[in-house]
């Protein structure tokens, strides 16, 4: 008998490849700091270590662990459920819920971070200055989609749930 839960719905399904994209697009860049002549581009994971361009020691925001923290969680989580290595469809149950968090908690972090790098800018006349040379780049907007997709996909996964029920 195959232990397989087969229970997982579309949304959970939608859910676990949009999580494995963002890991993937935290290690993509995210900002792209220079002029027209001179630019250099950080990844998400190179703004949570402040690690600059050639080793050039930048500002680091740690909370942008929580980013790869939360997906790889919710993964776990949702592929353990549906090996059927968590009792009575737990997971499954669960995923929705899961799916919500773990994308909430990973745009709360990126639009922290985004936050308190313009107020951080904004303390001296220079940093209002850099504000117009940087840029969002491709990691942070499609991390930003996609979580925002995983949200949408976990509450429509609640609500065809319901739906079932009665």
């Amino acid at each position: 008998m195959s232990r397989l839960d087969t229970n997982r719905t579309f949304c959970q399904v939608i859910g676990m490849i949009l999580a494995a994209f963002v890991l993937i697009c935290f290690f993509l860049p995210w900002v792209e700091i220079g002029v027209k002549f001179l630019n250099t581009e950080m990844s998400g994971y190179q703004l949570a270590v402040g690690n600059g361009p050639a080793g050039y020691s930048v500002r680091s925001w740690p909370v942008l662990f929580l980013v790869p923290a939360s997906m790889s969680g919710m993964l776990i989580l949702l592929l353990l459920g549906f090996s059927g290595l968590l009792p009575d469809g737990q997971a499954t149950r669960y995923a929705p819920a899961i799916l919500i968090l773990a994308a909430c908690l990973t745009l709360g972090v990126i639009f922290y971070q985004y936050i308190d790098m313009r107020n951080s800018l904004n303390e001296t006349f220079f940093g209002v200055i850099a504000q117009n040379m940087i840029s969002h780049l491709f990691g942070w907007g499609a991390s930003i989609f996609a979580c925002g997709v995983a949200v949408i996909a976990g509450v429509l996964d609640l609500y065809l749930r319901s739906a079932q029920r009665y």
